[in-house]
């Protein structure tokens, strides 16, 4: 029995070892998102990985247009390699949050959104013209066209 128990806790315990040893490392960027050189507030930024097995990192401009990326773990940083980089408006919402209310847009009494200020190549990985090298800790300055 006890070296039944003791091979379970070496097979457990190299386990969780090579899980540790997987995680992609990360790297601190932050940066600011701008339109015609402006800086744009409320903008969600995603960065996606070209490698198949990697992690995407997410982040939201402030009123200055700033942002800090971390992953959907809510680890700081971003993977070392390429990315597709994705923009999507919260604008539009006029900062609050909709909820099921979003069903109603366009109906009689329905949330009216505001325009949104980000063409809509930038919010798909397939179409993004915002393609960033991530090769260590860094500031990024993405440029978004005009819609």
């Amino acid at each position: 029995m006890w070296i039944s128990a003791r091979r379970t806790f070496i097979f457990v315990s190299l386990l969780a070892a090579l899980g540790c040893g997987s995680k992609p490392k990360l790297v601190q960027v932050e940066g600011i998102v701008k339109q015609k050189g402006k800086p744009m507030p409320e903008i969600m930024v995603e960065f996606l990985p070209d490698s198949k097995d990697g992690t995407r990192s997410i982040g939201k401009t402030d009123e200055n247009g700033r942002f800090v990326l971390a992953t959907d773990e809510d680890e700081p940083g971003v993977m070392l390699g390429r990315h597709r980089v994705i923009v999507r408006d919260l604008g539009v919402f006029g900062g609050k949050f909709l909820g099921r209310k979003l069903e109603n847009v366009g109906e009689k009494g329905g949330p009216v959104l505001k325009p949104n200020r980000v063409p809509d190549d930038y919010t798909t990985a397939l179409k993004t013209p915002l393609k960033v090298e991530i090769t260590g800790s860094q500031k990024i300055e993405l440029e978004v066209a005009p819609r």
